[in-house]
Order: C-alpha cells, then sequence, then structure tokens
C-alpha cells in the first residue's frame, strides 16, 4: 500500500536539456570528452552535487579542465541552460497527488541550479512548486549524493516514513537499484511517464 511519493527532481518533474547545455560548452571551446557522462559524475561536478566546493571554486575549476578563460557569469549562465522548467501539467498533477498524499522531494542537485530554479522554474502561475513538499532533501545541502544508500537512510530517519509504503521515483536506473534495496517501493521514469503510471494505478484521475 503506498501512502508517501519521494520525488527526484531534474528528469522527472523537471525537463533538462544536457545536449544542448554540452553545445554551449563546446562553442566556448571546452572539450568534449571533458564533458562525458563518465566525468560529470566525479570530481568537480561530484564535488559541486555533495556541497564540498564554492560555486567559485567550481567555476574555477571549469576554466582549469577545459582550458578556457571565460567568466564567471558566462560558465554560469551555460551550467544553468541545462535546466528546461517544469511543464504546467506535472505542476497540476503534483497538486492533485498532494491533496492525497504527502509528497518528499530527493534531488541530487547543486546551488547554482537550485538557486536558478528558485529565481525562473519553481513559480507555476503564482504558487511554488516546492510548497506542495512536506520537505526537501538536496544532495547539495546533505553533503551526500545518490545513488549511495546514506542520503536514502537520512530520508527515512528525519521522516520516518516507512519504505515499503514510500514510492520513489527517479529517471536513473542506479539510484532506482538501491531504493529498491533498502526497501522502497520504485518507479523509473522520465518526464510524463511517472503521471501515465499514476492514472493508470489509480492515483490521479
Amino acid at each position: 500500500m503506498i501512502k508517501n511519493f519521494l520525488f527526484d527532481f531534474g528528469g522527472v518533474l523537471c525537463d533538462l536539456d544536457f545536449e544542448g547545455c554540452m553545445k554551449s560548452f563546446a562553442a566556448i571551446g571546452f572539450p568534449a570528452e571533458k564533458m562525458t557522462e563518465e566525468t560529470v559524475f566525479s570530481g568537480i561536478f561530484q564535488q559541486m552535487n555533495i556541497g564540498t566546493i564554492s560555486d567559485e571554486a567550481f567555476w574555477e575549476g571549469l576554466r582549469q579542465l577545459g582550458h578556457v578563460q571565460a567568466s564567471d557569469d558566462t560558465l554560469r549562465a551555460i551550467w544553468n541552460s541545462i535546466i528546461v522548467g517544469v511543464p504546467a501539467h506535472r505542476f497540476q498533477a503534483l497538486k492533485q497527488l498532494g491533496r492525497e498524499y504527502p509528497l518528499y522531494m530527493l534531488s541530487n542537485v547543486n546551488n547554482p541550479h537550485w538557486e536558478y530554479c528558485r529565481q525562473h522554474v519553481f513559480d507555476c502561475e503564482g504558487e511554488c512548486l516546492t510548497d506542495l513538499f512536506r520537505q526537501l532533501f538536496l544532495s547539495y545541502r546533505m553533503h551526500k549524493e545518490k545513488p549511495n544508500s546514506d542520503i536514502f537512510r537520512q530520508v527515512l530517519d528525519e521522516t520516518g516514513l516507512n519504505a515499503a509504503e514510500t514510492l520513489f521515483i527517479d529517471d536513473r536506473a542506479d539510484n532506482i537499484a538501491t531504493a529498491s534495496a533498502m526497501g522502497f517501493a520504485t518507479l523509473q521514469a522520465l518526464g510524463d511517464e511517472w503521471i501515465v503510471w499514476m492514472k493508470s494505478h489509480g492515483f490521479l484521475k
């Protein structure tokens, strides 16, 4: 019996444009091989996601990694260009779901992306998306990240949720695997796939 929902943010609620972001980095001379999936989950990128380096140190790290001379503002704009936004129909689906069930968020996210979302993404027709959630668990504040089990354990410890009664929704298979091993009900979904699933299982009309 599902009684709670734990959502990822990027890729599930918020559309991302990874390819467009990488093209923008390439346009300033950043080598493509420095921006592969293998590299963006390690080194300064991982440090940024778990909040162990400052924004300024990250921009400088990007300059050194890519051998580029771009300003902090230019790098910030390109870095944030990966964020497309949350479609209105997803916000409405979340709002409807939240009337009946407790909602929580667990996201691997860094400070520049979160601040950009606060300024440009979370306002949905005069309402704030984050207000729909009882609690937000953000990797850069927790100094932990998915798919490591310790971040899921902290969610359970702080909320008192029963993992078996909580559906975790994420777009990445490795995050889903850890959550499933810890007893969560899980759903791997990208974009609107979670809405389709919710409707087919009677959680949304």
